[in-house]
């Protein structure tokens, strides 16, 4: 099963509400992963605002207006889950009524090849598979 310390492996401070948060997204992850029936690693769970933009340096993006500062990883409700060869991916795209379960949205896949990123916010659009 995933562990707390794998969504926050930097063991940022977080507030009452980000602990909460990290709280309902662990449970809704292991659903997943015990439906899946398969490990699942976490590339990135909790970020600090530091972390995030940093990613995003790290991808050629250094203006600070094109960083996303609102991301579901900044308030412990989302994680990216390793998925190299897309399996995760087309098991979740046939299997929504787990993400339904779960309240879990995903991050269309189209935008996170090798990784899938699930998290519990939902998006402006309230659609599962959502266009960031």
């Amino acid at each position: 099963m995933i562990s707390m310390k794998e969504l926050n492996p930097n063991n940022y401070p977080v507030t009452p509400e980000i602990a909460q948060n990290l709280e309902a997204l662990l449970r809704a992850l292991n659903v997943v992963r015990k439906a899946w029936g398969q490990p699942m690693t976490v590339t990135s769970g909790l970020r600090s605002r530091e972390h995030q933009i940093e990613v995003y340096r790290l991808k050629g993006i250094t203006d600070l207006s094109k960083i996303p500062l609102q991301s579901a990883h900044l308030t412990g409700q989302a994680a990216d889950i390793l998925d190299l060869n897309g399996s995760l991916g087309e098991w979740l795209k046939n299997n929504i009524e787990v993400l339904i379960e779960c309240e879990l949205y995903v991050e269309h896949l189209d935008f996170t090849r090798g990784w899938a990123h699930l998290q519990t916010r939902p998006p402006a659009s309230h659609n599962r598979f959502f266009i960031p």
